[in-house]
């Protein structure tokens, strides 16, 4: 679990960097801004920055955590936005539990992700089984409305 007050001042050290009409000019330390936390990490997902609080013991495990988001998103862009495939990941703060960001050039996919791929991660304490993870991936299609793809295509994804 992360500290309510360290997670608001991550929120808000980039919203400053990448959204700085987002930080209430009021805002002076943890405590001061007044909306929900899940707010403002949405209003920064709008934005392209998709931001991740990772739990693992070892630097090899949240390398591959950031691995797979980003290989989710360069799957997810490859085939439904092409032109919009750029990404960068980036430490917000390496204290356990790890806060990282994401920035992506496509939107609607950061927001998926921060919609649907991160809470799932977040609620899941075993393995998946393969129908909990297509059922998550075709609701992630859907909401991208990637249902134009050819059948194959979709089932690829």
């Amino acid at each position: 679990m992360i500290d309510t007050a360290r997670l608001e001042a991550a929120l808000i050290a980039v919203a400053r960097r990448y959204a700085a009409h987002l930080v209430p000019h009021q805002w002076a330390r943890a405590g001061d801004y007044s909306a929900p936390l899940t707010e403002l990490a949405r209003e920064l997902a709008e934005h392209g920055i998709l931001v991740l609080v990772g739990h693992s013991d070892s630097a090899e495990g949240l390398r591959a955590w950031v691995e797979a988001y980003l290989a989710l998103y360069g799957r997810l862009t490859g085939r439904l936005f092409p032109s919009f495939t750029g990404v960068n990941a980036f430490y917000i703060d390496q204290t356990p539990p790890v806060l990282v960001g994401l920035q992506g050039a496509a939107l609607p996919v950061i927001m998926t992700l921060g919609g649907f791929a991160a809470p799932f991660a977040a609620q899941v304490r075993a393995q998946p089984s393969e129908m909990e993870l297509r059922g998550l991936l075709d609701l992630m299609l859907d909401e991208l409305e990637a249902g134009d793809l050819p059948r194959e295509a979709f089932r690829q994804l």
